[in-house]
């Protein structure tokens, strides 16, 4: 596909918006590929990861390799992608520190939002569909009362995570963030060691080279690395496989995630994240008050996103 300089303008805007959906638990970066029209050529573009794109590479052909893997359109999707992750993680950090009800309020929604958009995927309801849903339920109650919360920073667990947040980039509805809130590394993943990478970018513009000597530095960017690595590898085969479960079992799929969605959604619940202290005063009403209103906006805003992708 030829394109031209606004064409690849406006790819980085929508790597932008897709990298920062990615960031957002509830909200699927693959529906901002499907609502912004690029979907199809996204999960096309993984699969040409293949033996064939191998060969190119290492026979030295690296011209064509480019050309095989479609390369000008990931350079600039993923350009955008990356400087969202820089600057929603930083809007993140402060809002989680200074309204971190509120927030969580607002991802609950989405979450809650999440749930139509892969509703919409399944046909009629009939009792197979509905067992398939109580399983993944079940699983995902299960999961939520696993320490639910706690950080693992141990870079095996990092990289699974990485594996399995991709999900969210290639399965139109589902958020990988969510399964990081579920895997308790979100903050430490999608906020923290992305703020860290950027100090330490700072730090080497300002020729700052004081970071080699912080072991914890060090060793968020470790973390960086193998969640990246995990979600390059989750990448080139998650599509594959994908592929093959939808065309084969998408309904079964779906209800499945219907159901781990719903069972894992008080780890979500905004008042966790609170001291469960109750107030009777106006400041404290003024507050949930806006944190119900705000799971009403998060809810409401997927819920929009979804019907506009169907539109398109």
């Amino acid at each position: 596909m030829k394109r031209s300089k606004k064409d690849f303008f406006l790819l980085i805007l929508k790597g932008i918006a897709m990298g920062t959906a990615n960031k957002i638990p509830g909200v699927s970066g693959g529906i901002v590929a499907l609502a912004s029209g690029f979907y199809e050529e996204l999960i096309f573009t993984f699969k040409k990861f293949d033996g064939k794109a191998l060969k190119l590479f290492f026979s030295g052909k690296i011209l064509k390799f480019l050309y095989y893997i479609n390369f000008k359109f990931l350079f600039f999707l993923f350009s955008g992608v990356i400087f969202s992750f820089f600057t929603a993680s930083l809007v993140l950090d402060y809002f989680l520190i200074k309204y971190e009800k509120n927030v969580w309020g607002l991802f609950f929604g989405m979450i809650l939002g999440s749930i139509y958009s892969i509703k919409s995927m399944i046909s009629d309801i009939n009792l197979k569909k509905i067992s398939l849903i109580l399983i993944g339920f079940i699983v995902g109650y299960m999961i939520s009362l696993i320490e639910p919360g706690v950080e693992k920073n141990s870079l095996i667990f990092i990289l699974i995570c990485g594996v399995l947040s991709i999900s969210g980039m290639t399965l139109p509805g589902f958020s990988g963030s969510y399964l990081l809130i579920l895997a308790g590394n979100y903050k430490l993943i999608m906020v923290d060691s992305v703020n860290n990478l950027l100090e330490c970018i700072i730090s080497v513009f300002k020729l700052n080279f004081d970071f080699f000597n912080d072991p914890e530095k060090i060793y968020m960017l470790k973390i960086l690395l193998t969640f990246t690595s995990g979600s390059i590898l989750g990448l080139l085969t998650f599509s594959n496989i994908l592929s093959y479960l939808l065309k084969n079992y998408k309904e079964s799929i779906i209800c499945l995630l219907i159901g781990f969605i719903i069972g894992s959604l008080n780890i979500a619940w905004p008042w966790n994240y609170i001291n469960a202290e109750f107030k009777m005063n106006y400041s404290y009403f003024y507050e949930n008050f806006i944190t119900i209103f705000l799971i009403f906006v998060g809810l409401t805003f997927v819920i929009f996103i979804e019907l506009y992708a169907r539109k398109k």
